[in-house]
């Protein structure tokens, strides 16, 4: 997310959320023998089913199944949260547990830039870690996995002179060199999992990127792509075992529009791109990424299955079907979330998390403890301060062996012990 999100993304009339603010419900499944398969693949398990892997019926007719072909393990730190304003600004500490955080905009003296590359490289060769040390020591204290974003290139090396969304020159912009890319990653890996200690678990390939010149990239697949490579290098070249994220594209999929051409152009322009140096985009990750806004004009959180199902797809189109799936960003779309009630929010909340667990994603990372417009505020709202502090209590290293959505818009969740869960 960016400060401010192009006019041109879909903002539809909100639909009633059928079924929004069920009391909490948990009950033992009394059988939990095999099923029939749910199946795979983009779209997998629309219209009334049958008893699936769990072998039981779910308390309402189940109008579409996640495709689960084996029992899913959740992370033990599965649920995210971007914190804005925390550790070291306004904002208080938070009172609910989760389990990762993303550092893309965390700038508790709101100067703009916070840990972005360019607000600690100002100087070529000159490196303040001062705000990124607080923010990693912070969060390992508590047990959080960190994932850091690459995002801002340095006005002193930017190709381009053009603010970007922060109001930094040249910010959105391709370096004019890679060498500078390959110095700052290899001073950051070498500061935070040199030696052997792992403070940050992984790296993301720059944040919502786009090819049409909008967005936070001003550059083409092919320079993003020679940047994926500097980035995965220079880190695996001092930490073999940190995970380097694909760019987290971000868009719609509104109805009637066929699933997996989601990202159509963005993920598939990435994967096919030129690096410069014999390799291409796809050749620099170890997990794909994406982001997911609600926008509105699809009610309920089929839209949310729809963006899954079509990952799923990218995932098989580029041949790397071991690959974990992020979703490190999720909320309302801007001037969204306001049109829905708290309850409707924090059922969304636990919808989003539970289906978003049970297609096995490695994260869900929520946007964000401040914002009102993207999430609903957690940090001045304890019902949805709540809910996600009951998301990352109950799914967290949890096996989950069936999930769906339900007719009246609920999500049930079959788990491996017995249990299930239904919001």
């Amino acid at each position: 997310m960016t400060p401010a999100r192009p006019s041109s993304r879909a903002r539809g009339r909100i639909g009633a959320l059928a079924g929004a603010a069920l009391s909490p419900w948990l009950v033992a499944c009394r059988d939990s023998g095999a099923g029939g398969s749910a199946g795979a693949g983009a779209g997998a398990g629309r219209g009334p089913l049958a008893p699936g892997r769990s072998g039981r019926m779910p308390p309402a007719r189940m109008v579409r199944r996640v495709p689960l072909d084996r029992d899913v393990e959740v992370p033990r730190n599965f649920v995210g949260m971007h914190l804005h304003r925390w550790p070291g600004g306004p904002s208080s500490a938070p009172r609910f547990p989760f389990g990762v955080v993303r550092s893309l905009n965390y700038d508790p003296r709101s100067a703009g830039g916070g840990i972005h590359w360019n607000a600690i490289e100002r100087e070529s060769g000159r490196f303040d870690w001062g705000l990124l040390d607080t923010w990693v020591d912070t969060h390992r204290r508590a047990g959080r996995d960190l994932v850091y974003t690459l995002y801002g290139t340095p006005a002193w090396c930017a190709s381009r002179s053009t603010p970007d969304a922060y109001g930094k020159p040249g910010g959105d912009s391709p370096p004019t060199d890679l060498r500078f890319v390959r110095r700052f990653v290899t001073a950051l890996v070498d500061r935070y999992n040199g030696g052997g200690s792992r403070r940050i678990g992984c790296i993301e390939t720059w944040n919502e990127p786009t090819f049409d010149g909008t967005q936070t990239w001003k550059g083409s697949a092919t320079e993003l792509a020679a940047i994926g490579r500097a980035l995965f290098t220079s880190a695996k070249a001092i930490d073999p075992g940190v995970r380097i994220l694909w760019p987290a594209f971000v868009d719609s999929l509104e109805s009637g529009e066929p699933v997996p051409n989601l990202f159509k152009y963005t993920h598939q322009a990435y994967a096919k791109a030129s690096d410069g140096s014999g390799g291409r985009g796809r050749d620099w990750a170890d997990a794909l990424n994406f982001h997911y806004y609600h926008t509105g004009k699809i009610p309920g959180a089929s839209n949310l299955m729809d963006h899954q199902d079509s990952m799923l797809a990218v995932r098989t189109s580029l041949e790397r079907p071991g690959w974990p799936i992020y979703l490190s960003e999720i909320g309302f779309l801007d001037g969204v979330g306001e049109r829905y009630t708290v309850d409707e929010k924090v059922s969304y909340v636990q919808r989003w998390a539970m289906l978003s667990a049970a297609y096995g994603n490695a994260m869900i990372g929520f946007y964000s403890y401040e914002s009102v417009t993207n999430l609903g505020a957690p940090k001045d709202e304890p019902r949805i301060a709540d809910a996600i502090g009951e998301m990352h209590t109950r799914l967290s290293g949890a096996s989950i062996v069936e999930a769906g959505l339900l007719e009246d818009g609920s999500v049930w969740v079959c788990f491996a012990d017995g249990t299930t869960l239904r919001r």
